[in-house]
């Protein structure tokens, strides 16, 4: 029996989370770098995503977790949801510092 390197299943996964929303055509590798994988992904009408980015260490978590057809499908709608409104989505979201404000009221 042969297993696959992390790596490789590692993209695997991102390519898998990816697959229903795009061509393949559509979704090229940019970066596979020891941390981040990035995707650029050909805009679309109506669409301002054009990157994706995954966490190595999150899609390692991801490959062994029982859970996992479940959490595919919970990025692949929220991934979905994404497409029109921001233009990079990130798994897993970047965490704002402690003590910083979600909004400012100096404008007001």
């Amino acid at each position: 029996m042969t297993t696959k390197p992390i790596m490789s299943r590692e993209l695997e996964l991102a390519s898998e989370i990816l697959r229903p929303l795009v061509d393949e055509d559509a979704a090229e590798l940019v970066s596979d770098g020891s941390e981040l994988i990035r995707f650029r992904i050909r805009k679309r009408f109506g669409w301002k995503l054009v990157s994706v980015v995954f966490s190595r260490l999150a899609l390692r978590r991801l490959v062994s977790d029982p859970l996992r057809s479940i959490k595919v499908e919970y990025l692949q709608r929220e991934i979905g949801l994404a497409t029109s409104g921001r233009k990079e989505y990130r798994y897993p979201r970047l965490e704002r510092k402690s003590g910083t404000p979600a909004y400012s009221l100096a404008g007001l």
